[in-house]
């Protein structure tokens, strides 16, 4: 039992990247496999098409997303550089949140809200807590760069 309680940080952080990454890679696969890049974009063109914002702006935003999603969610699941997908996640996120507030001010977040929240945990926890990761790994080999080569 008391390992348990040893690693319930560990699990509890490996859980909520788990979560994040899933639900960001299935969102991408979804907008580039899915529904296509083209439809997607075309669907994001027409939402926001009282803006007054540039097509080519639209269509490029949203082929960006699409692809920091896609890349961010491999890196939190496979637990590689964390920190940097976690960073463009957010930077995504945020271009997402602007896009649908410029479509309708109060719009419904039940889409954002977990993914804002699982983000900030995610940012907030010290890297030491999450042991459960490559990052790890790459992390102890740095700093006992002898341990594989005995």
């Amino acid at each position: 039992m008391n390992i348990f309680l040893d690693y319930k940080t560990d699990i509890a952080l490996l859980l909520a990247r788990l979560v994040l990454g899933v639900l960001f890679f299935m969102q991408a696969y979804d907008k580039i496999f899915g529904l296509g890049l083209k439809r997607t974009e075309e669907g994001a063109e027409e939402a926001l098409e009282r803006t007054k914002l540039p097509h080519g702006l639209i269509r490029f935003f949203t082929a960006l997303t699409a692809f920091l999603e896609l890349g961010g969610g491999i890196l939190l699941i496979a637990g590689l550089y964390i920190y940097p997908a976690l960073t463009l996640l957010s930077v995504d996120l945020l271009f997402v949140v602007f896009a649908m507030s410029l479509k309708e001010p109060m719009w419904d977040m039940r889409f954002v809200w977990p993914r804002l929240v699982l983000l900030l945990l995610l940012l907030m926890a010290p890297q030491q807590w999450d042991r459960i990761s490559f990052d790890h790994l790459l992390q102890i080999y740095e700093n006992h760069p002898g341990i594989i080569n005995g």
